[in-house]
């Protein structure tokens, strides 16, 4: 099917997208390939992108469609992997939604590019088990728009792209970020089969997983399956164990199985792939020990980590940007990322904590109290109580990345979300009612031609620029203002009135968001 992007046919040559390598770009195609993948596991031939078409959008002979779709593909392959399906290509429009802030719950159509899977095939019957949980269906693209009587079809909002590979060490870094936006998939899927996540197994029960019956070489199943049941019963006699063989049951049945288990024993591969949505608080043992020699394929894994580290500013010359969207935003990231979010929290840093009263401190003044309950350094904290040993209950930190860095931008897919949540609630901190967008153009043009050192970014034909505004806009507001003269709550109400903003790069634009 061919998409098209409709722009007015006089309207001025404008860039369309922004890529950080390439820079502005004016055509949805470039390289020799669409702008985004449509497959977690992508070539060109998965990528996609709509033909710029310079007319008026087409009001004859249409049909509108306002709810959302999505466009995704699944990785065409013989060999069907639920993990695949369910972490992957299903996940991917979820994620799309999300990040792009167009999530409405259940009312978005998934459209598969191409090949969609036969009605009867284990692809299509898994797209039936995940589905509804998030969106309203999924259709073949083609069927689809052949289901309409008119010759155009007209989308309020489509979206694609997002998709990335999970199972891959040297792409995990795309996922980083991403765990809230999983929790909340996982948590959609239980929920639409039934699962009352309120109530976690009140007693231990040891789930083993049978796979020794294998068709194929390098499936993966446990060499010595009985041995291990054995071992446990004699050993947990006052236990509930079950040995499960997941083939042939409903996925329903698969979840409720999985959120009454304390401890899962399985193989890895596609089998474990269900392990996410045991109960919190539980525990999976991947045995690696197979029936099968070819099973054992070099570099896969299932990789666990958990975080034990305590957050530190850059220790440099003050620059409000590192410490907004760096230093500060890495603990609120660390919290909701790990499912641990307090608005209590008590931001502790391990070392060169500021002075009170330099800009460092009042920067954390400003922006700490918006989603924790204080901030203060590590050994001030722990000398003030009585005892000798201090326990933490709850230790959550680290996730730093730098985000004024090209090289590191991978590390910043998926948290759009995070960044907003972070954003809005220091705006709220300040007394900004978000909800409460300006109703007239307003201009502002930051001043800062004062610079005290040659490094600084500063508008060098000011005047000339505020006087081409007054002529060229008479009609709107035109304000010039020096931010070094406003408090931080000052700025956030003079940034959430303007409708455009006209600033030197550095420092001073990192308030932009």
């Amino acid at each position: 099917q061919l998409f098209h992007f409709y722009q007015h046919p006089n309207s001025s040559r404008k860039p369309i997208l922004f890529e950080p390598k390439q820079g502005h770009l004016y055509d949805f195609h470039f390289n020799n390939h669409g702008f985004v993948n449509l497959v977690a596991r992508a070539s060109r031939y998965e990528s996609w992108g709509p033909t710029i078409v310079d007319d008026l959008i087409p009001i004859v002979n249409v049909t509108k469609l306002i709810q959302p779709h999505v466009l995704f593909l699944h990785w065409h392959v013989k060999r069907f992997n639920p993990g695949h399906v369910i972490w992957e290509d299903i996940l991917a429009p979820f994620l799309t939604m999300v990040r792009l802030g167009e999530y409405k719950h259940k009312q978005a159509v998934l459209m598969e590019y191409k090949n969609f899977p036969p009605v009867d095939s284990k692809f299509r019957k898994l797209y039936n088990e995940l589905v509804p949980s998030y969106a309203a269906k999924v259709v073949s693209l083609d069927e689809y728009m052949h289901s309409f009587p008119t010759p155009l079809v007209c989308f309020k909002n489509v979206m694609a792209g997002g998709g990335t590979a999970m199972f891959s060490l040297d792409r995990e870094h795309f996922t980083h970020g991403k765990e809230r936006m999983l929790y909340d998939y996982r948590n959609a899927i239980l929920i639409h089969h039934g699962v009352d996540l309120s109530q976690p197994p009140t007693s231990h029960r040891i789930v083993l997983v049978n796979k020794t019956e294998t068709n194929r070489e390098s499936t993966r199943g446990i060499r010595n399956l009985l041995e291990v049941e054995r071992f446990l019963r004699q050993t947990y006699p006052q236990i509930k164990i079950d040995v499960i063989n997941w083939k042939g049951m409903a996925f329903r049945d698969q979840m409720h199985e999985l959120h009454s288990t304390t401890v899962l024993i399985t193989p890895c591969g596609g089998v474990s792939s269900t392990v996410p949505f045991l109960p919190k608080g539980a525990h999976a043992i991947i045995m690696d020990y197979y029936v099968n020699k070819a099973a054992y394929i070099p570099g896969e894994m299932w990789k666990v980590e958990h975080a034990h580290v305590l957050f530190m500013h850059w220790y440099v010359s003050f620059n409000p940007g590192h410490i907004i969207w760096e230093d500060i935003a890495s603990n609120y990231f660390a919290m909701v990322r790990l499912n641990e979010y307090d608005r209590n929290a008590v931001l502790l840093e391990y070392r060169h904590y500021p002075n009170k009263g330099d800009k460092f401190y009042q920067m954390y003044e400003n922006l700490v109290p918006a989603f924790a309950g204080k901030v203060d350094s590590l050994d001030h904290y722990t000398n003030n109580f009585s005892s000798s040993l201090v326990c933490f209950q709850t230790l959550v930190v680290g996730g730093a990345k730098l985000v004024f860095s090209i090289d590191n931008e991978s590390y910043t897919h998926g948290k759009e979300r995070l960044l907003y949540d972070y954003r809005t609630a220091i705006l709220q901190y300040h007394g900004v009612n978000v909800s409460h967008l300006p109703f007239r153009h307003r201009i502002v043009l930051v001043n800062k031609t004062r610079a005290l050192h040659r490094s600084l970014h500063a508008i060098t034909n000011l005047i000339e620029v505020k006087e081409f505004i007054y002529l060229a806009y008479p009609k709107i507001q035109l304000d010039v203002i020096d931010w070094s003269k406003y408090t931080f709550t000052q700025q956030m109400h003079e940034l959430y009135k303007t409708t455009i903003l006209i600033t030197p790069c550095g420092d001073i634009s990192t308030i932009i968001p």
